[in-house]
């Protein structure tokens, strides 16, 4: 008789289990794993977008601060400005520095190379001084305004940092970086051989060619000013860095328990007894800045001798985090390639165009190189949210009334692949930007057909314009206001409005 068993004691389909194998244990593992590390590659990310966020929030307010700073301390007075010095010209009549030679020669400290060399002195030229003699001596409405215009430039930089550390107190051709603005414009400065000696027109703007094949002339329109110490000499660097760095920025130590509160550094000395004696609270120093000055008119320009109270200017403050600059003075040609390098320009055309802004075409002009002779692309150092610098002729600029146009703006976007207009862009070479900041002057002309207002002379400036690159460029404040005067409050007393002071070894 067959056994009957309990239906309690078989197992069904549908009967659950008593627990998991290896097998799904493994796998529930691995779920949990790959949403832990997604959830832990957010930290870096979010921790990295709130560093960019803070610098960016602490150079906008450190740049509006420094604006009402460089009032307070007569920086905006052309009096106080210092500008480097060109050699003497020749003794022809007609050549523009022929006119100076009571100026330029009074503060040039040796003749110009006659092999006609690349050439700069030192910054000791009373800037104002300079442009108020040379508009005693021009007053033809013809030839005075293309004169002065290779004499001055057209937009100027308040930069004592870079001057300091890149120039010295000594005629040398290495210190030429330090003359324009940015520093690879260096091969764009007035050689005594180059046609900026000359009386051909008013061209000061970049070319394809050298500066001695015989193109027109090439003055580069931006130039860097300083300051006057008492010895008559250009700021050093720690005067320099004590106006134009912050020290707000405090340095502090992590102990190595980390439920220990950070320590603030202090710069210490130690006294007769023996005892630790703190003097100053240490400052890591990562925000500095410069100011750029541009005048709206050539009118405008020419004021800054006679009467800067009159006209208005365009003021900047560019304010950068951990600016790189050069180690000291160059000595040796490849040490003017190292101290230009995180300061490039590129070629510029102009895409499409806004109320805020737009599009522009970046091209290298491969103006820098290693030591190997291999060309240093200036979009290693172009990164989003930075500010660049877009400069050239105002498209109504003329023989007579020279203008220029320079406008900072934040970067939005950076493509290497694509088209701009009918143009394909090399990735190698060449770069398609959107910026956000003022409106530009310049229309885009790329595919216009012949015969149309875009195939103008005029409008091809919009396809040869600059762009000035910068690293750590972090925030910008710009206003539209009227400079001071000699007489005008404010004025710095370190800073000496007249050159009273001759430095040593310089004859007049």
């Amino acid at each position: 008789m067959a056994q009957s068993i309990p239906h309690s004691t078989l197992r069904t389909p549908h009967s659950p289990r008593s627990g998991l194998s290896l097998t799904e244990v493994l796998i529930s593992m691995g779920i949990l794993t790959l949403g832990l590390l997604g959830v832990a590659s957010v930290f870096p990310v979010g921790s990295f977008y709130m560093q960019k966020a803070e610098i960016s929030d602490k150079a906008s307010a450190i740049a509006q601060s420094v604006m009402s700073d460089i009032m307070a301390r007569g920086m905006l007075n052309p009096r106080s400005w210092c500008v480097m010095v060109p050699y003497k010209a020749n003794t022809t009549p007609g050549s523009p520095n022929y006119i100076y030679s009571g100026i330029d020669g009074k503060y040039s400290p040796k003749a110009p190379d006659p092999a006609g060399s690349q050439t700069s002195s030192t910054f000791t030229r009373p800037f104002a001084e300079a442009l108020a003699q040379g508009l005693k001596q021009n007053t033809d409405p013809a030839t005075a305004p293309l004169i002065l215009a290779k004499q001055f430039g057209n937009a100027f930089v308040i930069d004592p940092m870079y001057a300091a550390a890149a120039a010295n107190n000594v005629a040398d051709g290495n210190g030429v970086t330090a003359y324009p603005f940015p520093a690879t414009a260096y091969a764009r400065f007035p050689w005594p051989s180059s046609t900026y000696y000359g009386a051909t027109g008013w061209n000061p703007w970049r070319a394809s060619a050298g500066p001695k094949s015989g193109a027109p002339d090439q003055t580069w329109p931006i130039r860097r000013v300083t300051f006057q110490q008492s010895n008559g000499w250009a700021l050093d660097k720690t005067m320099a860095e004590s106006l134009f760095r912050g020290d707000d920025d405090l340095s502090v130590d992590f102990p190595a328990r980390d439920d220990r509160p950070a320590v603030q550094s202090w710069d210490t000395t130690t006294s007769a007894t023996g005892s630790i004696v703190p003097l100053a609270r240490k400052w890591a120093g990562d925000y500095s800045w410069i100011v750029t000055v541009v005048p709206t008119t050539n009118a405008a320009r020419d004021g800054m001798a006679r009467n800067p109270e009159g006209f208005a200017y365009d003021v900047s403050v560019v304010v950068f985090h951990k600016r790189v600059l050069p180690n000291g003075p160059v000595a040796i040609p490849q040490d003017v390639q190292d101290a230009a390098a995180t300061e490039r320009m590129v070629g510029a055309k102009i895409v499409s165009t806004g109320m805020n802004g737009g599009e522009i075409l970046l091209t290298d002009m491969g103006d820098v190189a290693d030591v190997n002779g291999k060309n240093v692309s200036p979009f290693n150092q172009l990164k989003a949210s930075q500010w660049i610098m877009l400069c050239g002729p105002h498209p109504n600029s003329s023989t007579t009334e020279p203008r220029f146009v320079l406008n900072w703006y934040q970067v939005i976007s950076i493509e290497a692949n694509g088209t701009a207009g009918y143009a394909s862009v090399d990735p190698n070479t060449q770069r398609i930007v959107t910026v956000r900041g003022p409106e530009w002057p310049w229309q885009p002309r790329l595919g216009s057909p012949s015969g149309s207002p875009q195939s103008s002379a005029a409008a091809l400036l919009s396809d040869d314009l600059c762009v000035g690159i910068f690293r750590g460029a972090a925030a910008v404040h710009t206003k539209s206001i009227r400079l001071e005067s000699s007489s005008g409050a404010g004025t710095a007393t370190l800073i000496s409005p007249t050159p009273s002071n001759t430095p040593a070894g310089v004859a007049y």
